[in-house]
């Protein structure tokens, strides 16, 4: 937000809202403007303790804070779906609710069982994770990252290896067309 307001003015400007895709996915099925605490504890802009967006940081980018979806607990109903999209051959009816979810690192936790403090679980695929569920957020000087959690009142801590990124460098400075480079590319 601060790279469009600092190099495109014209369109910071003109900006009237700043979603997410998943925010803008819920706002397209139940028109309305919602992000969840799970999500926004990665953005740097959100404060975990508080439960609120951080307004020093949004002012000095420029940002007002109705810019911004309301932000609720993880796995909160926005509200129900839109008629426009109501099809009962899919079970889609006026009574389906939109959940608004949660990380999905997180809901792996869940799904491995990872759901009270005193258990550790590991996700792989665009980025190596491991993760622990703890009732509050822990600061210390090892700088384990802290996200809010999946569940009301609880912190995940988190260290990410971005796997992604190594893949893409290892092609890049490995491999061309297919076969083993001679010598690395560096810098």
């Amino acid at each position: 937000m601060l790279w469009i307001n600092c190099n495109k003015p014209d369109i910071f400007n003109q900006t009237a809202h700043y979603l997410l895709l998943k925010d803008y996915i819920i706002y397209r099925l139940c028109d309305r403007i919602v992000g969840d605490y799970s999500i926004y504890s990665f953005s740097h802009y959100f404060n975990i303790t508080e439960k609120c967006y951080w307004h020093d940081i949004l002012n000095y980018c420029g940002v007002k804070i109705d810019q911004l979806p309301e932000v609720l607990p993880p796995c909160s109903i926005a509200r129900n779906l839109l008629s426009n999209w109501i099809n009962p051959d899919i079970g889609l009816t006026h009574h389906t609710k939109i959940n608004i979810g949660t990380l999905d690192h997180f809901a792996g936790m869940i799904g491995t069982g990872n759901i009270k403090e005193g258990v550790i679980s590991e996700s792989a695929g665009t980025v190596l994770s491991i993760a622990t569920l703890v009732n509050t957020p822990l600061f210390s000087n090892v700088r384990i990252p802290v996200n809010c959690g999946p569940f009301l009142d609880t912190y995940v801590l988190l260290p990410v290896c971005e796997s992604g990124g190594l893949v893409q460098c290892m092609r890049e400075r490995y491999f061309q067309c297919g076969k083993i480079k001679e010598k690395p590319v560096t810098g």
